[in-house]
């Protein structure tokens, strides 16, 4: 994924790192959030998580994402 997720200001929205299966983004969904994007590599949580958040765009492996905020740009610190 590159470029910038179209978000309205007025959303309560959050991107989750490390996400696992998703369970905490669930909490946050019933709380008002919406799941924009999310970062994981692992095969069986990515599965899982994609039946409770279809279409939520992954951004893969958290270290190649670049500092300015676009996935797969080259690695910074």
């Amino acid at each position: 994924m590159t470029g910038r997720l179209n978000v309205s200001s007025d959303d309560l929205t959050h991107v989750s790192f490390f996400a696992g299966i998703g369970g905490f983004d669930l909490g946050l969904e019933r709380a008002g959030f919406t799941t924009v994007a999310y970062s994981e590599i692992d095969p069986f949580a990515i599965s899982v998580f994609e039946t409770h958040f279809p279409g939520v765009p992954n951004l893969g492996d958290i270290t190649s994402l670049a500092a300015d905020g676009d996935a797969g740009g080259e690695r910074t610190r």
